[in-house]
């Protein structure tokens, strides 16, 4: 028996049925795993589409992710910032609607609460999701804003507001209590009035405005500036007045109105008019003495507790909290920079210098990011916080008869503050939209006059408008406010009736059809020849529906 090798046409043969074989096994394996291929290799040349589509759905579920977490942060500082604002508003009504009632303590009822919402704030301030501090900018590891505690009494040696504002107003009021002002003694008639330094510290003589018969202003001019008032016959008559302007540490300013008057003694605010000059020039150096200390113990202290805040709490990387250069601090002429050492920061977020919203950056695609970073020493957050902060760290006493006083000129300072200035909200935005849709629907509602030059003219003529916009389009008298608005590319938002318009191209009088109730019909010029014509198979039905919709006029309305 012999045997023989496997021809050409044999391995042929067999190379088919084990190619056959992996076709069923790979068929069989597509029909029990719904897959074409275990590999990208079995996909020929779609596997470059298959990747690119896996890329993209992987980068699109990254981004619906990232618009998720990012979702939840916003709607977390939303209801945050909202509360905020309404502990704004609360502090607002505390302030404004308080009174000087101490009832044997140094601070008013008022104080205390304001030092409650002063605590509900840094707490906002403080709110973290998914363990980020939301209002700390790029620092999202640590809270925005210190204690309430230590922010107004200091921590560790490190001085806080109650302190720093102590400072400030040694150094605003001076060793004498004038404001940093200096009386010369009176020369027989004549009185001057000083600053004792150039330096930010209290009262700045702005000006000086006298209806004084015989007395004679001079200044106020120079560094330290300085005016002068002399007196001579005739004198003062009674009624008459002198007035001084003084500029504030807070940006505010003061006046010091001076009375002529002929009883003895004057009531506040008033001197006596003397037998001559000499005399009257005395009198009104002490009337000025006693103006000036009264001023300063109030209105001046008020600014100087409001120009302390700002010292304290208007900081950031490139600008330190101020404090005085002292001691001693009744005679300090400058302002030196606070450190971590000696002065409690308020703030702990992220300093550095730039956008806020910059410090938090989600991609929600390829081509779009979104900056919703904040920072909790923001002008209009940090508002809050210092003007609730100054007002709570006031103390007065029963005793001082110029307490009073300092407390209403604190309380207005304060108040205004928490005002803050006039702001326009979605609900303005909402209600110019509702206005501007009412006119729209006014005018829908209008009814349009006939075209009467067009009345009669044969389909031909009437299919367009060519010195409109309105794309050759005839909307009708029907629909006519519609296409009007659409002709000046105005969006209409129309509520009708249901309306069927159904047009007919004009036929001959003895087969001309009545028009059914809704119809209407294009006229036909007088004595005219043409041929009756049946409707054209073109004719459309104009369907107007009853319901609610919006768009461009020439969107809505269908050629004829």
């Amino acid at each position: 028996m012999s045997v023989s090798g496997i021809g050409m046409t044999m391995s042929v043969a067999i190379q088919s049925a084990v190619d056959m074989r992996g076709t069923i096994d790979d068929l069989q394996r597509q029909f029990g795993t719904g897959k074409k291929s275990i590999s990208y290799a079995g996909l020929g040349l779609g596997r470059g589409l298959t990747v690119g589509l896996r890329s993209q759905l992987s980068a699109i579920d990254g981004y619906q992710q990232t618009i998720t977490q990012v979702g939840v942060r916003l709607s977390l500082m939303q209801a945050s910032l909202a509360q905020y604002d309404s502990v704004t508003r609360a502090g607002k009504n505390t302030v404004v609607q308080s009174n000087f009632d101490l009832q044997g303590s140094s601070q008013t009822q008022s104080q205390l609460e304001a030092r409650s919402q002063l605590d509900q704030a840094l707490t906002l301030l403080n709110t973290a999701a998914d363990g980020r501090y939301i209002f700390s900018g790029r620092a999202v590891d640590r809270p925005a804003a210190e204690t309430v505690d230590h922010i107004l009494n200091g921590e560790g040696g490190r001085a806080g507001l109650i302190q720093v504002t102590a400072e400030r107003r040694l150094a605003d009021l001076g060793a004498s209590g004038l404001g940093r002002l200096t009386i010369g003694a009176p020369d027989t008639d004549e009185v001057s009035l000083t600053e004792d330094a150039v330096s930010p510290f209290g009262f700045k003589i702005s000006g000086v405005t006298s209806n004084l018969t015989g007395a004679t202003v001079t200044g106020p001019a120079g560094s330290p500036a300085t005016f002068s008032v002399e007196f001579s016959p005739p004198l003062p008559s009674e009624g008459q007045t002198l007035n001084i302007t003084f500029d504030l540490p807070d940006g505010t300013s003061a006046d010091l109105t001076l009375t002529a008057t002929a009883s003895s003694p004057p009531q506040p605010g008033q001197f006596t008019i003397g037998a001559d000059a000499d005399a009257t020039a005395t009198n009104f150096s002490a009337a000025l003495n006693q103006g000036l200390t009264r001023l300063a113990a109030t209105k001046l202290a008020a600014a100087s507790a409001v120009a302390a805040g700002n010292d304290f709490f208007n900081t950031d990387a490139a600008n330190p909290p101020q404090r005085v250069a002292g001691p001693p601090f009744e005679s300090a002429t400058a302002l030196v920079d606070g450190t971590d050492a000696n002065t409690v920061g308020w703030y702990l977020g992220d300093d550095s210098v730039g956008d806020p919203r910059a410090t938090a950056v989600a991609r929600a695609d390829h081509s779009l990011s979104v900056s919703y970073g904040a920072r909790a020493n923001e002008q209009a957050l940090r508002r809050t916080v210092q003007n609730l902060a100054v007002f709570a760290a006031a103390t007065y006493s029963e005793l001082n008869p110029n307490d009073a006083g300092r407390f209403s000129a604190l309380q207005e300072r304060v108040g205004a503050a928490l005002i803050g200035p006039p702001r326009r909200t979605a609900d303005h935005r909402h209600s110019r939209r509702d206005r501007r849709r009412a006119g729209c629907a006014e005018i829908l509602r209008r009814p349009a006059p006939a075209d009467r030059e067009r009345i009669g003219q044969p389909p031909a003529k009437c299919r367009g408008h060519p010195d409109r916009r309105g794309r050759g389009q005839d909307p009708g008298p029907a629909d006519e406010p519609a296409g009007h608005l659409a002709d000046h590319g105005a969006a209409a938002a129309y509520d009708a009736p249901e309306l069927h318009l159904i047009a007919r191209c004009p036929a001959a009088k003895q087969d001309a059809p009545r028009p059914s109730r809704g119809a209407f019909q294009f006229g036909q010029p007088s004595g005219s020849q043409a041929r009756p014509r049946r409707p054209a198979a073109s004719s459309r039905l104009i369907w107007i529906s009853g319901a609610s919709f919006s768009g461009f006029g020439s969107k809505l309305v269908s050629s004829l």
